[in-house]
This record gives structure tokens, sequence and C-alpha cells, in this order.
């Protein structure tokens, strides 16, 4: 019984958490001048992903390999499909073309170059992913990190009402929240799903990292509250970008981790569903073009250019979308129990 309840102290915790860390982040964006995706691809993602972080490290240190690989491919795929899915349905997220140019293609590549490492091993372990692949995702991981930092919306100023050392401590707070609630609904959940009788690896893909995605889930859901859509795709898929490289790098050179059977089903998935989140924003581009030609007014015609201008620097992933992604996620759980 003290589990369950633990387990809602958790989801509490979570909540508030999200709260405060995106309120922080979006006045640091608008104080050092930068926008509200670069926060989200560094600070937001960092700062959800330490439950993967922390969980991949102490499984890594105690040899709980199915946890290890199990929680970052199904993290990463409970980002997109049931975070960014329910996010969608809540409101229609606009998308920063930058996401489409530049950080979708990343992720594309970094789940490619997984099964690459997971099918052509070059770990002294046999079937394993070892310290050298950890190091090649570690020097990826500070690359990406350092582009990312020096590269998007440098010239943009917004006063923020509130004074450095708030923002700071919004964002600690928010970080310690979202790290110590996922921590108790995360080994809750486990307590639980142990007393079933599940295995580690689909503990792994299912319990431990739907509990480790829900900071991504409160941040993304409160962020489209608060008007601050550029944070969601933006701690998405800087989030899985992190859980990847970083998360995956740490873990492999602490201890190899040796690759499971059906590691490649669960990979190609991931990849298929990582192309799907493009293809469905691409997809909304030329939505808009239809109302080109009219034979109406000047009045209309300088709302239908005003309109193409808009849609033009604003890519959007609708609600549709979202329910094609939130029942692939019900779907895939649906399946891995079943299997």
């Amino acid at each position: 019984m003290l589990e369950y309840l633990l387990l809602i102290i958790g989801f509490a915790l979570l909540i508030k958490g999200a709260d405060y860390l995106i309120d922080g982040a979006s006045e640091l964006a608008k104080k050092i001048g930068v926008s509200s995706f670069v926060i989200g691809l560094t600070i937001v993602a960092f700062g959800t992903s330490l439950p993967e972080l922390i969980v991949n490290v102490t499984a890594s240190i105690k040899g709980s390999q199915g946890i290890v690989l199990g929680n970052i491919i199904g993290s990463n795929l409970a980002n997109i499909l049931l975070v960014l899915g329910t996010g969608a349905l809540f409101l229609p997220l606009k998308v920063n073309k930058e996401a489409i140019k530049k950080d979708w293609p990343m992720n594309v590549a970094m789940v490619t170059l997984l099964l690459l490492f997971v099918n052509n091993s070059f770990s002294i372990v046999e079937q394993s992913i070892g310290f050298y692949e950890g190091l090649i995702l570690i020097i990826l991981f500070t690359t990406y990190l350092l582009l990312t930092m020096n590269s998007k919306n440098k010239k943009i100023k917004i006063e923020s009402k509130s004074s450095s050392w708030k923002i700071t401590i919004k964002i600690i707070v928010g970080l310690i929240a979202l790290y110590f609630g996922s921590e108790l609904v995360v080994n809750n959940a486990v307590i639980i799903a142990k007393n079933f009788g599940i295995s580690e690896f689909i503990i792994g893909t299912t319990i431990v990292a739907l509990g480790t995605s829900l900071p991504e889930l409160f941040t993304v859901i409160i962020g489209v509250l608060k008007k601050e859509p550029d944070l969601s795709l933006g701690t998405i898929l800087g989030s899985n970008l992190f859980n990847i490289t970083l998360i995956l790098g740490v873990s492999a050179m602490i201890n190899p981790i040796k690759i499971i059977s059906s590691i490649n089903f669960n990979l190609i998935f991931l990849l298929l569903v990582t192309i799907l989140l493009g293809a469905l924003i691409l997809s909304s581009k030329n939505k808009f073009s239809k109302n080109k030609k009219s034979k109406n007014t000047n009045k209309i015609n300088k709302i239908n250019k005003s309109n193409k201008s808009n849609k033009a620097n604003n890519l959007v992933l609708k609600r549709w979308h979202g329910a094609i992604l939130f029942v692939l996620y019900c779907c895939y759980i649906v399946f891995m129990f079943w299997r």
C-alpha cells in the first residue's frame, strides 16, 4: 500500500517541478536573449533527462542490461508518441523550422548510428555496446551541445521581470522536484510491476521508460498551457538526443551493455517513429497554399498574404497528428506485454 502512496507523491512532485522549470527556463530565455526553442534543447532537455541518466548509470553499475537499453529506447518512444502526442491533443504545437531543418535529422541519424552499433559492435566484449561506442556517443553529444549553444537566434531582446537569483532558484527547484518525483514514480512502479512477474526488459521499455518520461510529459503539457510551444518540441528532440548520446554513452563506458535479441525490432520501430514525426509536421507545410489565388477584394488578399507569411515560418503538429502518435504508443505497449 505504501508504494501506491509514494507513487502519488511522485506525480505531485513531477507536476510542480515541471511548472517551476518552465517558468525559470522561459525567463532565462528572455534575459539572455536566446529563444525558448534553444532553451528547450539544452537546459530543459537535460533536466528532464536526469531520471534516465540516474536510472541507467545505476542499472549499468548493477549489470541490469535490460533496463539500460530498454529505458533508452522506451523513453525515446514515449517522448515522441506519448508526450508529443498528448501535447498536440491539448493544443496544436507550432514547430520552429530549425527543429525540422537540423534537430530532427540529427535524431534520425543518431537512431541509425545506434542500429549500426547494435549490429556491428566494436566492443571487446562480444555482442555488446562497449567503451569505444560509448566514447563516440559522448563526443557526438559534446559537439551537438556546443553547436546548439553557439548557433540559433542570438539577437532577441525581451525584458524579463524576474531577477537572476529568482530564475536560478526556479530552475534548480524544478530540476530537484523532477528528479525526486521520477525516482519515487520509477522505484515504486517497478516494485508494483515485479509483483506481477514482468521481465526486466519489458519493465525497462514500458514501466521504467514511462516513469522517466513523465518529466517530459508534464513539462510539455504545462509548456502548452503556458503558451510556450517552442519548449515542447525542443525539449523532446533535445531529450531524445541526450538519451542516446550522453546517457547511453556514459552507461556503455561504465559497463559494456549486452545486446538483447529483440533489440532490432524496437530500434527499427523507433527509427520509423522518428521519421514519421518529421513527415507529419512537414505534411502541414502546404496546407495554407490553397488560398494563393483569390478573386476577392484587396482586404482578403492582404489577409491571405499575412497568413502565407506566418505559415512559412511555422509548421504545426496538429491534433490529428497527436492522435496518431498516441494510438501508436498504446499499440506498442499492448504489443510489448502481449509478446
